[in-house]
């Protein structure tokens, strides 16, 4: 058995969660981009076109040839959602709540394929709703709270600013001063961009 030449420390271990918590997001990202992206190739491939209306009608279109790919992806992305630790309460349940629905939507038939003898299902449009609207409010009202507390990001912002000055309405460049609790000269931010991997995925 192989055993690595150094002992494993904190600094490892930190980098390691790190590593799984951008894994983890990029897979979702990878998934919900995989699901469009494969129903379309298979609709020009095999019938030379986009017939369905929309994703969810892949479910049964076509004697369900995609139905896998589509119940498959929004589990994937529902458990996901569901496991990812939201920074504050609101956001962790907005996103128990989205992954919830994306597993809902996922397992509750449309009926709106373009062969479909049944009327369509509201209750599945119910549940597409709330993931739409639960991911929305991730986006737009919990993201942008916690983007300045990334490591280094303030720092970038503030020093963009200083090399390009920052202009009032008439035109006349003012000076900005950085806030006490970042003010570091540049080569201790290089420093720190080289020490934290946060910062260089920000960076």
């Amino acid at each position: 058995m192989l055993h690595p030449l150094t002992p494993p420390t904190a600094e490892d271990l930190r980098k390691n969660m790190l590593s799984t918590y951008y894994v983890l997001r990029m897979g979702i990202v990878v998934i919900a981009a995989a699901l469009p992206t494969a129903v379309l190739i298979y609709s020009f491939v095999y019938h030379s076109g986009l017939e369905q209306g929309s994703i969810s009608a892949f479910y049964g279109a076509y004697d369900g040839a995609m139905r896998n790919w589509f119940v498959g992806s929004l589990c994937a992305i529902g458990a996901f959602l569901i496991l990812y630790k939201g920074f504050s309460f609101k956001e962790d349940m907005a996103l128990n709540v989205a992954g919830a629905s994306a597993v809902l939507v996922a397992i509750t038939p449309c009926d709106c394929w373009t062969d479909s003898t049944t009327p369509k299902s509201w209750l599945h449009t119910i549940f597409a709703i709330v993931f739409f609207a639960s991911m929305a409010y991730v986006c737009f009202a919990c993201a942008l709270k916690t983007i300045d507390l990334l490591p280094g990001l303030g720092l970038c912002v503030l020093l963009v600013q200083e090399d390009a000055g920052v202009r009032d309405l008439g035109g006349r460049k003012r000076s900005t001063q950085r806030p006490s609790h970042v003010r570091r000269d540049d080569a201790q931010a290089e420093t720190l961009g080289a020490r934290d991997p946060a910062v260089i995925a920000v960076m």
